[in-house]
C-alpha cells in the first residue's frame, strides 16, 4: 500500500506538505525504518509516522515532545499544577518499535530532529542502567517516554558536576494523552523513573483560592514557608508572584555565594 501525502499530513494534525520529511534510518539494533517526519515548530514537532520496518510495510505514529508550558503559560489552571527543577541537558525520546505482526523488536531512542538518535546520544543511553524502561514498555507497549539526558558527559549552560550521566522522565504520551504534573510523580514512582525535583506545587481549591507548597529543601531550605499545608492566595497571579518572588530571593543568595 503506498500512502499519499495528504494521508501522512492528516497525521501530523492537518499540517501543509512543506512541513513533512521522509527518513531512512537504522536503530541501534539495526532494524532498518522508513517513513515521515514532521518538522513544524506545534505539538507534532520531530513525531514520526513509520512505514516501512525491514522492507515490511507497517503503519503506525510516534509522537515527539512538544514545547514545555511553563505556568505563566496556564492562565485557567485548575485542580493541582507542580514545577520541576530544570535540568539543563538534552531531549531523548524512547519509543517502542513493532514489526507487521505488532511484536514488540526494539525500544528506540531518538531526538526531536531525528528518528534514531545520533551514534553519541545512543552511548550515552547505553551507559545508564535502561531496564526498567524495558519493563515499562513490556507493559505499555503503545507509549512513548520522554527523559532530559544531562551530566558532566552531556554538558551544556547549567552544569551538573556531581552526575557524569543520566536521565530524568520529564514527560510521557499514552493514549492520545500526554502525562503532566502529579501523572508524571505518578509513573516515575510506579517504574521507578527518576524525575526532576519538584520545586513547587500549586493547588486550586474551590471557591477561588490556590495554596502554594514549597517542596525542595534544595531550593528553599531553612525557608518558614517549606511546610506541608501551604499558603493560600486568592488568585493564581498571587500565587505565582509569590514564587516568583521566592526564587529570585534564592537566586540573589546563590549569586552572593558564588
Amino acid at each position: 500500500m503506498i500512502m499519499g501525502i495528504s494521508s501522512v499530513c492528516n497525521y501530523f494534525g492537518d499540517c501543509k506538505e512543506k512541513y513533512i520529511s521522509k527518513f531512512e534510518e537504522n536503530t541501534p539494533q539495526h532494524n532498518l525504518i522508513k517513513g515521515y517526519i514532521c518538522r513544524k515548530p506545534n505539538r507534532f514537532l520531530g513525531s514520526l509516522l513509520i512505514t516501512e520496518i525491514n522492507g515490511e510495510k507497517v503503519e503506525y505514529f510516534v509522537q515527539s515532545m512538544p514545547k514545555i508550558h511553563y505556568f505563566e503559560d496556564e492562565r485557567d489552571m485548575t485542580g493541582y499544577g507542580v514545577a520541576f527543577e530544570k535540568l539543563d541537558g538534552s531531549c531523548l525520546i524512547l519509543y517502542p518499535l513493532f514489526n507487521s505482526k505488532d511484536e514488540l523488536i526494539e525500544i528506540v531512542p531518538k531526538t526531536r530532529g531525528r528518528a534514531v538518535a545520533d551514534k553519541h546520544f545512543i552511548e550515552l543511553y547505553n551507559k545508564i542502567d535502561h531496564s526498567n524502561i524495558e519493563w515499562y514498555f513490556e507493559k505499555n507497549n503503545n507509549a512513548v517516554l520522554f527523559f532530559e539526558m544531562y551530566g558532566i558527559l552531556n554538558q551544556h549552560e547549567i552544569l551538573h558536576y556531581q552526575t557524569g550521566i543520566d536521565i530524568a522522565l520529564i514527560g510521557a504520551y499514552k493514549n492520545n494523552h500526554f502525562f503532566k504534573g502529579k501523572s508524571i510523580i505518578d509513573l516515575a514512582n510506579n517504574y521507578g523513573f527518576k524525575t526532576p525535583d519538584p520545586i513547587f506545587e500549586i493547588i486550586y481549591r474551590e471557591p477561588s483560592s490556590f495554596t502554594v507548597c514549597l517542596k525542595s529543601e534544595k531550593y528553599f531550605k531553612n525557608q518558614k514557608y517549606l511546610n506541608e499545608n501551604g499558603l493560600c492566595f486568592p488568585t493564581q497571579m498571587d500565587a505565582l508572584d509569590f514564587i516568583q518572588q521566592q526564587l529570585e530571593e534564592n537566586n540573589k543568595k546563590y549569586l552572593r555565594k558564588n
